[in-house]
């Protein structure tokens, strides 16, 4: 994934002089702050509040694929594709 042009993107050598406010800036505009180095990304830098709202949307995926696949190997299992059924 490479496609950073919603994020605020900052020079890593801000980071020591302005930290503080490159986490403002991520709180304000409830995204991740890019860390660029030679114009290319190493590394973000998030506020608590959007790292929260990052985890909330990784776990909804998470859920989201893992009772798909279970139906999909439900499938597998009843169309006899598969001999092992879940418990």
């Amino acid at each position: 994934m490479s496609d950073y042009s919603l994020s605020q993107t900052v020079p890593i050598s801000e980071l020591p002089r302005d930290y503080l406010g490159i986490l403002k800036t991520s709180q304000k505009k409830g995204e991740p702050v890019i860390l660029l180095r030679h114009n290319k990304p190493v590394g973000a830098l998030v506020a608590e509040k959007v790292l929260n709202q990052l985890m909330t949307i990784k776990r909804k995926w998470e859920e989201e694929t893992t009772l798909r696949l279970i139906k999909e190997g439900e499938k597998e299992f009843r169309a006899g594709k598969t001999t092992t059924k879940l418990p």
